[in-house]
């Protein structure tokens, strides 16, 4: 699922973090694939939402990439990171999208 589209539903669908945020795994010291290319060789590792020790963000990983969301009080990408070349790929945060919702911006 689009990562936008996901925050999106979760936040119309008014899903409880404090229900079930403490059931996601943490986020391990070093989830990423390393050894063979990946664009000859397939990836066995599967995409993960894991939780964060701060108790107020997700990370989003399939051992290439991890994406890590604050979720509250609001939800923005804080970090967006190549992981086999250990490699930032977010310069600063700002909005990506706008939601409206029976013309109202949310």
């Amino acid at each position: 699922m689009n990562t936008k589209l996901f925050l999106i539903v979760l936040c119309v669908s008014g899903f409880s973090w404090a229900d079930s945020y403490e059931k996601l795994p943490l986020l391990p010291d070093d989830e990423a694939v390393s050894g063979q290319d990946w664009l000859v060789h397939a990836v066995e590792k599967k995409a993960t939402v894991y939780g964060m020790p701060d108790g107020k963000s997700i990370a989003l990983s399939n051992g290439l990439l991890r994406r890590i969301f604050r979720i509250t009080p609001n939800a923005a990408t804080v970090s967006l990171d190549n992981l086999p070349s250990d490699e930032a790929l977010l310069r600063g945060v700002k909005p990506e999208a706008v939601l409206v919702i029976d013309g109202k911006r949310i």
